[in-house]
């Protein structure tokens, strides 16, 4: 139902009710307040939106717990934050970066996504960007019968099933990719600066975090790092389900003990995410690089132009010295052994005839 005073939506399957006094308030939890479900929301903060979802049998979809990795504007560190879009006490992380101190808050604001709609919240942020979104847990309504059903774990392209509980109907819901697009002004001037890459490869870019982006534009530094200065990608790992521009940042940051090869990667050009064993990008047809390390013979497979050749190639200067010039070549072996006899004797019947 919805509320008419404050324009809210509000649970009437008898799991929660409307006090004028208090609020929203569950009834399975008596002492929590209910967080509420904007019907028009402020297109502010950060927006976070599925791509392409993948709702069988199912009638709405509302963010129960959502899983963020945040990063701090200051120092670009990263830290995960857990918020509810059900209860007013879990809906908020404050917490203090590990790393400059700095006071970070993130408020998520719940919207409810059904077919017309793909918005599942906004997150309003404070002194933090959101960089990622983690496995989080999902309620779905039934589409006949309104029951709602907990989807767990609900990750990137990996379909999850459920049977309802009160029709018995098999419900299913799977997203391609979690969208964070920052509606806040100027968001599109900051993104278009993460275009220009440093000369030399690796550090950071003006006015872009190192962990933050937004989906559709590029990633910061057009995805390289000072370790990979020349892949322009980023890698998901599937033992934290988080992207990092190299295996030894993944070693860094994760705290699942950094092991494993990665399953996905992202496009330094677009950050669309796509099977690991792509070589260029199936939405911008960006090579990630990867031309950028052909400048080898590689046995006939990479460059063959001396031109281009690394310098450290057995091949570059193959016949001819670094300045150019033609390189004399031995005649010994025409002197020597039977190629020398035989040219001996061909001179010497040439001398006597």
């Amino acid at each position: 139902g919805v509320s008419g005073a404050t324009g809210t939506v509000r649970y009437d399957d008898g799991e929660a009710a409307y006090d004028d006094d208090m609020g929203l308030r569950d009834l399975r939890h008596p002492g929590r307040p209910c967080v509420e479900l904007e019907l028009e929301p402020l297109d502010q903060g950060t927006r976070i939106s599925l791509e392409k979802p993948l709702l069988w049998e199912i009638g709405t979809v509302i963010p129960e717990t959502l899983t963020l990795q945040l990063s701090c504007q200051r120092c670009s560190t990263t830290l995960d934050a857990r918020l509810s879009g059900l209860y007013q006490d879990n809906n908020v992380s404050r917490t203090r970066c590990t790393k400059c101190s700095t006071l970070l808050s993130a408020t998520l604001r719940p919207c409810m996504a059904h077919a017309a709609s793909n918005v599942i919240g906004y997150v309003d942020t404070m002194s933090c960007t959101v960089a990622d979104v983690l496995p989080s847990t999902m309620l779905a309504s039934c589409e006949d019968c309104g029951s709602e059903h907990q989807f767990a774990d609900v990750r990137r392209n990996v379909r999850t099933e459920a049977s309802c509980h009160t029709c018995h109907k098999k419900l299913a819901f799977l997203t391609v990719t979690w969208l964070v697009e920052d509606r806040a002004v100027g968001a599109a001037d900051d993104a278009g600066k993460a275009l220009t890459r440093n000369k030399r490869g690796g550090g950071s870019v003006s006015g872009t975090s190192a962990s933050s982006r937004s989906s559709g534009g590029p990633l910061p530094n057009l995805g390289a790092c000072e370790h990979f200065r020349q892949s322009l990608r980023w890698f998901r790992f599937p033992c934290c389900n988080k992207a990092f521009p190299c295996p030894t940042c993944h070693q860094r940051g994760c705290t699942m003990g950094g092991a494993g090869l990665a399953s996905k990667i992202l496009c330094g050009k677009c950050s669309r995410e796509q099977p690991a064993g792509n070589k260029t990008c199936v939405g911008c047809g960006f090579s990630f690089g990867l031309r950028a390390r052909q400048g080898y013979w590689q046995g006939g497979q990479g460059s063959r132009d001396a031109t281009r050749l690394n310098k450290k190639d057995k091949r570059k200067n193959k016949g001819t010295s670094r300045d150019g010039v033609q390189k004399t070549k031995s005649k010994k072996s025409q002197r020597v052994g039977a190629a020398g006899k035989k040219n001996r004797t061909a001179k010497e019947q040439a001398k006597q005839a």
